[in-house]
């Protein structure tokens, strides 16, 4: 048999551990050592205005501490995840100039940090991202844009992007990946959650075959066909009795489990350096139902990626019982079997 070729960096997000750190479980420090002993890195993804006090400043100390903390575990900082608050006043949206403003204090935080990469969201419009190049050129540190669903690379706002950086091919402008974009359902996880807080089955079957609709007809292109499925995913919660919540219900329905075929990704991968392997939960026998992780990584391994993955478990939103470490395991597991089957040992070592 011949070797195996290098493949991806392993890692994973502090994000994962939302509700053990909201909950005072464990503290920013404690996440990052059990990060490290269950050997989920080297790659570590930390969430900024989630996981650091007084971000995007924390002071000195902290930032000596934390890269300290990082040298003594050996792992490797892949991304820190930035926020792009347009709507951070209460009475306008923020000016261009204050954005890139609001911008450049967190990108500058993730070079002081030791991060090679800021992850940004999509209220960023290529304009700002061609304004904070030089910025970014300065502090080293790549700016990767989340496609995240409902989203998709041939969603309009993302092919504006895509030519964007193309023209520009400053080495510093791309996109992060998000799996939860090209999924192929509704997580069960989540359906035994609507039963157990008396959502009726009527109900159920109406959101899952709306689901198969929607997903027949692949992700929305604009954010007018996106706005027309939640308004028919709110009518049914409304319908059913649920109209308090029912904006809730579309949320999830259209916002975190995409319709994007896998095969989309490979117009940005000269584009990518880190990926979101978002997931939902792991079965009994170790697979993941939602996130088509066989035909996603196929073309990573077409591809011959070797940036990084982060393993981002999005189930406790709704999951209260299942261990997230758990959860990363089995996931990192699970990718490591596929890419080993594509011919690629993926890198779990600094």
């Amino acid at each position: 048999m011949s070797a195996l070729k290098q493949g991806h960096l392993q890692g994973t997000t502090l994000y994962s551990y939302t509700r053990m750190f909201h909950q005072r479980e464990m503290t920013m420090e404690e996440l990052i050592r059990e990060v490290a002993r269950r050997g989920q890195g080297p790659g570590l993804e930390v969430i900024g205005f989630q996981s650091i006090r007084n971000f995007p400043n924390p002071g000195d100390e902290f930032i000596g501490k934390f890269k300290d903390l990082i040298a003594e575990l050996g792992l490797i900082p892949t991304s820190l995840a930035v926020n792009a608050d347009l709507g951070l006043r209460r009475d306008r949206l923020l000016t261009h100039d204050e954005m890139i403003d609001y911008m450049a204090a967190q990108i500058n935080l993730a070079s002081k940090l030791g991060f090679p990469l800021a992850r940004v969201q999509i209220s960023m419009t290529p304009d700002v991202m061609e304004a904070l190049l030089p910025v970014a050129q300065k502090a080293n540190v790549k700016l990767g844009l989340e496609v995240h669903s409902h989203h998709s690379p041939r969603h309009q706002e993302m092919v504006a992007h895509i030519e964007r950086y193309e023209k520009l091919n400053s080495g510093f402008l791309g996109f992060v990946p998000d799996f939860g974009a090209t999924t192929v359902g509704m997580p069960p996880s989540l359906i035994k959650k609507y039963r157990e807080t008396g959502v009726p089955e009527e109900m159920i079957t109406e959101l899952l075959d709306l689901w198969q609709v929607h997903h027949a007809e692949g992700a929305p292109k604009d954010g007018r066909t996106q706005g027309m499925r939640m308004g028919q995913v709110a009518g049914i919660a409304a319908k059913y009795g649920f109209g308090e919540t029912a904006i809730d219900y579309a949320i999830n329905h259209c916002g975190l489990f995409g319709h994007a075929d896998p095969s989309e990704w490979a117009d940005i991968m000269h584009l990518v350096w880190h990926t979101h392997g978002k997931f939902f939960g792991m079965d009994e026998n170790g697979d993941e139902p939602t996130t088509p992780l066989v035909d996603i990584l196929k073309v990573y391994a077409d591809h011959g990626y070797t940036g990084s993955i982060s393993s981002e478990y999005e189930g406790f939103h709704w999951d209260k019982f299942s261990n997230p470490f758990e959860q990363v395991d089995g996931h990192q597991k699970r990718i490591r079997e596929i890419m080993q089957g594509y011919g690629y040992e993926v890198r779990t070592k600094a």
